[in-house]
């Protein structure tokens, strides 16, 4: 631990409020591309803070070369570790890597970037984050068999957008 104190959060959601949208496409397609993402490391030593529906944690099941440790703040979720992705109870670079998907907009702004931190923190090689995407945008996705996929997203908001990197 990294011995700051941080506020002790409370769930937004029961564990209820995930079978609404439990098999959204685009839900799926973010916990696709987490998968892959992890599958592409190579590494097997995973942290996943904010389990949601558990689908990390019934995937590794299978695989059991691959060590998956969970935290979440929501205990009737059964993570493996009770916890805030503000200040985790891990060692430093403890998993290879460490995936948070959709847990990060539901922090006040001023803990954003400690949150980044802390992940940086337990992880050594990889972190993998996924956000909402709430931009109005069209696209479609299509698979060829010897290609792989092929995807087009078009936005039509004209306003220009700036992205910067946060030094973490």
């Amino acid at each position: 631990m990294n011995g700051k104190t941080h506020k002790i959060y409370k769930p937004q959601v029961t564990a209820e409020a995930y079978e609404k949208h439990a098999f959204h496409p685009l839900r799926i397609e973010s916990i696709t591309e987490q998968l892959r993402q992890i599958c592409y490391s190579g590494y097997t030593n995973i942290l996943e803070i904010g389990v949601g529906r558990g689908f990390l944690k019934h995937v590794f099941r299978l695989f059991p070369q691959i060590s998956h440790t969970t935290i979440d703040i929501a205990e009737d979720l059964s993570p493996d570790y009770v916890g805030s992705v503000i200040n985790m109870p891990f060692e430093d670079n403890q998993f290879d890597v460490v995936v948070c998907g959709q847990v990060l907009e539901h922090l006040p702004f001023t803990e954003f970037l400690p949150a980044l931190k802390e992940i940086r923190r337990v992880a050594r090689h990889k972190a993998i984050l996924s956000l909402p995407d709430k931009r109005r945008h069209f696209g479609f996705a299509v698979c060829l068999a010897r290609f792989g996929w092929f995807r087009f997203e078009w936005n039509p908001n004209k306003k220009a957008h700036r992205t910067e990197g946060i030094r973490i």
